[in-house]
């Protein structure tokens, strides 16, 4: 246990300064569907750096439309390695939206067993694909940028609690 969190430490302090990164987590294809902020996956990209495009949708495993997509338009889509390879994905993509990610090859795979299932792997699954992945280079707007998507990731957690208010309001009528 301990060399667990000692290997969480150094990858925090590893990622703490990196300009965060849009992430777009996309586990099905028929429906399209992603991931929200309840995911171990959130976990893994907030400490990487990332920022899941939709974190704040109510369910666990949301459908999404190509056109919620595009709007957001993601720096990366990040994929399960259950989906196929990342040539295949991004040709996928290329023929419905017009991307980013896309655009600039950043399309990869991500091994489920260490990146999608709760196991001390998980940090194992966060160095090896993260490293590179998300890391777009820093700037000199680095620490300002990971203090804009800490406000971010708290406005999310606000959007989540006043929705689960509301739903409660709702059932209480």
């Amino acid at each position: 246990a301990e060399q667990y969190r000692t290997r969480l430490a150094t990858l925090r302090a590893d990622y703490r300064e990196r300009t965060p990164v849009r992430v777009f987590v996309m586990i099905s294809a028929q429906p399209l569907m992603t991931l929200n902020h309840a995911h171990l996956l959130q976990d893994v990209l907030r400490l990487c750096g990332g920022r899941n495009i939709f974190a704040a949708r109510d369910t666990l495993a949301p459908t999404v439309s190509y056109e919620s997509v595009l709007i957001e338009d993601p720096d990366v889509i990040l994929f399960s390695s259950t989906l196929g390879t990342e040539t295949a994905l991004r040709d996928w993509w290329r023929d419905r939206v017009d991307l980013r990610a896309v655009r600039e090859g950043r399309v990869y795979s991500i091994p489920a067993d260490t990146t999608l299932r709760q196991t001390p792997r998980v940090l194992d699954g966060a160095a090896k694909v993260f490293h590179g992945v998300l890391d777009l280079g820093t700037d000199a707007l680095g620490p300002l940028r990971h203090r804009l998507a800490e406000v971010l990731d708290l406005l999310d957690q606000l959007a989540e609690l006043l929705a689960a208010g509301l739903r409660d309001v709702a059932r209480g009528l």
